[in-house]
């Protein structure tokens, strides 16, 4: 079942700074399915505890846990509640935790001592009950939140699955079924983050690894992740991520959403850097299982062992740290894949959700906290009416065992009527298995190949494996476009770009010959089949494509988006806010329009030149993530860089949107010198609170140059709009009183130390091959310094956040109140 759209303002970002929450925590309001209840067992201490966001259960039934940013416990439970707890002399900073082959593995992030990020294995060898031995299995050379993560057993008992985020490479030492056959693989130039989130980072992004029990072995199992936190692996040995989405790009047509994805071995899953993702329907990448929408993906498991309905043992689920829910994916046999149903199967306010294990007892226990907030141990157990016997199957499908006997396959014969099969899945996994022989071996076969998909696939493989360019240009060019299926077009059209990316450009005859097989069907009645034909004609410098695409724009209506149901369900406020603002959305149909006609080279006119640059500086005013407006600014600029000459004065010339001028509200005060514990006392009680003057104070205090809040404000730091569903009252004070006590990593600063002995401090926005951009002011992105690399001797991250503390100082306690129900919504 596909999930709806979802407008930009759901999607909610991290404060910049969050520090530890003191005792009692507040009240969580809880939501479970009937016949489930949910209980807190363990109110964990933060001030000598930590903020837990990883734990596994060993064989012995003991629970291990462990905090973000320290150590590691062991507790031993007792009638589901904690009858003893010890701190362990152990790595820790885990974000995964996994008891296996007698061992604890811990996935630490961050640096333990002197040692690396990376697998460590914990055995307890003289069996006294405490780990004696400490062996760094793995040594990662990227950390943090988008370093590694996950880690489970695989399903044949042999091994275990590892997986990592976008900012950590691979080892160089990993095997690959597509022997690292990665690229970014983009027709056109992309562009980075427009504030510079992993700018400089390429393909294979987020990582899958299968390891040997003493790391010595690894295979990288699939690509194309963003930053996966966790993965499970169903009882017929299927293995499930959830990954997370890019919130910055909310209103782009390359946004994705938060997933669920079925990797398998040799899949690519399409995340690359900026405006160069990949589309789910790309033939060389694969989609989600199901779209979830704007949240924070973290810990994910089976039911398997729960004792639970049968319908709840057999699902899937997924924990969402920023909206507090865990959803029950119900997977759906779908071919040689699966399709999905999900269900809010628990939520709270606040519930910033971590993971999950299903304990000895039957019950499901789960953690909330990170990022230093309040953490807490939940148990969830069945108590309704429904039998909770029944057996699940560990046989393979014949559709599974068919999946896998190609993937294993080494023959040309067998895997080549598998490329024309209808079956995406299986399709995808033929090729992949093919792109391992030499080409010579199956040449002959796709030189007598006479079926359009198998051509089609053939020809992806071709490219990808440097082979024959004419072959695969004489092969596509005998096709008869308008005769093929919609997805047989679309895969078409990234086979042709494929061959031109991994080839080399063609000439004007054969740029000329493709146009021409699909100049007619553009426009198309379909969007994707517009988006393609739109990347592909203005490549080949179709000479009607320019007036096409400028018509497009022209007519082009932004879809309105849905707001799901269990994302906003007892947040009514949020949700008013939500549909009021639907009117500013972007049209991401015609952004992506844009974004390709900044590199058509031929077609433009006078006034093809006015609308485009109306579009662009109207598209600008529009409502969308962080990154959105930068994004749209950047498109403008190198779509002006690249006009010829005669044109750039009526670009500039094309009108100008000025929103209207509104005056900045000031706080009446008197204002005082808040300190967290006055500041809880004025904000206890928000019975009488103003949500409207909240607002203004948000302005007043300058909140809203760098914070978006329900649509509105800056793009510098994080979105705030719905921060009491995890956060308490303590933790956003503090946050706003000491920002620098703890800094995501996504809003650090980094300080550039050069060789007169000087420092630059500021946000690094792009990169070139001689000069690094800085932006030095949070309230302003687009005013940056370049800085010549040759010239720069390190560089180091910043302590400090770039918000500057206390800046409640001007309000008065009413004023303090009315804040706090505009970004709490309680």
């Amino acid at each position: 079942m596909p999930s709806p759209r979802i407008h930009p303002a759901l999607i909610l970002c991290a404060l910049t700074s969050l520090t530890c929450a003191a005792k009692p925590a507040e009240p969580v309001q809880l939501t479970t399915l009937d016949g489930f209840r949910t209980q807190l067992i363990y109110n964990v201490d933060p001030e000598t505890e930590g903020s837990w966001v990883s734990m596994c259960f060993g064989d012995d039934g003991k629970l291990f846990v462990c905090d973000q940013y320290g150590k590691l416990y062991r507790l031993t439970l007792k009638d589901g509640k904690i009858a003893d707890k010890a701190a362990l002399a152990a790595p820790g900073n885990a974000q995964g935790l996994c008891w296996a082959f007698g061992s604890l593995y811990v996935t630490s992030h961050a640096r333990y001592h002197q040692s690396k990020p990376g697998i460590y294995r914990l055995t307890d060898t003289n069996k006294d009950g405490n780990f004696d031995q400490t062996e760094l299995i793995l040594p990662l050379k990227v950390g943090g939140e988008h370093g590694p993560h996950g880690l489970v057993k695989t399903a044949d008992g042999k091994g275990l699955y590892l997986v990592i985020g976008n900012h950590s490479p691979p080892p160089t030492t990993a095997s690959s079924i597509t022997n690292k056959n990665w690229a970014e693989d983009t027709l056109h130039p992309h562009q980075p983050d427009a504030r510079g989130h992993a700018a400089n980072i390429r393909a294979p992004g987020g990582t899958l690894l299968r390891l040997s029990p003493d790391g010595k072995q690894q295979e990288i199992i699939a690509t194309g992740m963003r930053n996966t936190y966790d993965i499970a692996v169903s009882p017929t040995g299927d293995i499930f991520g959830y990954d997370s989405d890019m919130e910055w790009d909310i209103g782009t047509p390359w946004y994705r959403p938060t997933r669920i994805l079925h990797l398998i071995r040799g899949g690519d899953y399409g995340w690359r850097t900026g405006t160069a993702k990949w589309p789910d329907y790309y033939a060389d990448s694969l989609g989600p299982v199901i779209n979830i929408g704007p949240g924070s993906p973290t810990g994910v498991l089976f039911g398997t062992g729960a004792r639970f309905p049968l319908k709840y043992r057999k699902a899937y689920y997924a924990l969402d740290w920023t909206f507090g829910i865990i959803y029950a994916i119900h997977l759906i046999p779908d071919g040689h894949s699966y399709r999905a149903e999900r269900e809010t199967f628990v939520s709270g306010k606040p519930l910033p959700l971590t993971d999950a294990a299903i304990g000895p007892d039957g019950s499901m226990y789960f953690l909330t906290g990170g990022r230093r907030i309040q953490s807490g141990l939940y148990r969830i157990d069945y108590v309704g009416q429904e039998n909770t016997q029944g057996t699940i199957s560990t046989t393979p499908s014949k559709e599974q065992k068919q999946l896998r006997d190609v993937q294993q396959s080494r023959d040309p014969e067998f895997l080549w009527p598998a490329l024309c099969h209808p079956d995406r899945t299986l399709r995808y996994a033929a090729r992949v298995s093919l792109e391992t022989l030499p080409v010579t071996d199956w040449t002959p076969l796709f030189k007598t190949s006479t079926d359009p998909q198998t051509i089609i696939t053939a020809s992806i493989a071709l490219a990808r494996c440097k082979g024959d360019r004419q072959l695969a240009v004489s092969k596509l060019l005998a096709l008869d476009f308008a005769k093929l299926t919609k997805t047989q077009q679309l895969e078409y059209m990234r086979a042709v770009a494929l061959v031109f990316i991994r080839l080399g450009e063609p000439d004007a005859a054969t740029k000329s010959s493709f146009a021409q097989k699909m100049e007619n069907a553009y426009p198309s009645a379909d969007p994707s089949l517009n988006r393609e034909l739109c990347r592909l004609l203005i490549y080949l410098d179709s000479a009607s494509a320019v007036a096409k695409t400028i018509y497009l724009i022209q007519t082009s209506v932004a879809v309105k988006e849905d707001i799901p149901a269990d994302v906003i369900k007892g947040n009514d406020r949020y949700g008013n806010h939500f549909v009021n603002m639907q009117n500013n959305q972007p049209d991401t149909q015609a952004l992506h329009y844009a974004l390709m006609l900044k590199n058509a080279r031929v077609g433009w006119t006078p006034a093809h030149v006015t609308a485009y640059f109306t579009w662009l500086n109207k598209a600008e005013s529009k409502t969308g993530g962080m990154s959105y407006k930068g994004f749209v600014n950047n498109i403008r600029m190198e779509a002006l860089s690249k006009l010829p000459a005669e044109f750039k004065a009526i670009a500039e010339k094309a009108p100008k949107y000025t929103p209207p001028a509104t005056p900045m509200p000031t706080a009446k005060g008197p204002g005082r010198v808040w300190t967290i514990e006055q500041a809880l006392a004025a904000v206890a009680d928000l019975s009488k609170a103003d949500a409207a003057n909240g607002r203004r104070m948000f302005q007043a205090t300058l909140c809203a140059h760098c914070h978006t809040h329900t649509g509105e404000g800056g793009s510098s730091g994080p979105e705030l709009s719905n921060l009491g569903g995890r956060f308490s009252k303590r933790d956003i004070l503090a946050a706003i009183l000491d920002p620098s006590e703890v800094v995501s990593e996504q809003y650090h600063f980094t300080i550039l130390h050069l060789k007169d002995k000087s420092q630059v401090l500021g946000r690094i926005i792009k990169e070139d091959a001689t000069h690094v951009y800085v932006a030095s002011s949070a309230f302003d992105f687009t005013q940056q310094i370049p800085v010549v690399k040759s010239n720069i001797v390190n560089r180091s991250i910043s302590p400090v956040s770039p918000m500057p503390p206390s800046l409640i100082n001007a309000l008065n306690p009413g004023e303090l109140r009315d804040l706090m129900l505009f970004l709490t919504g309680k």
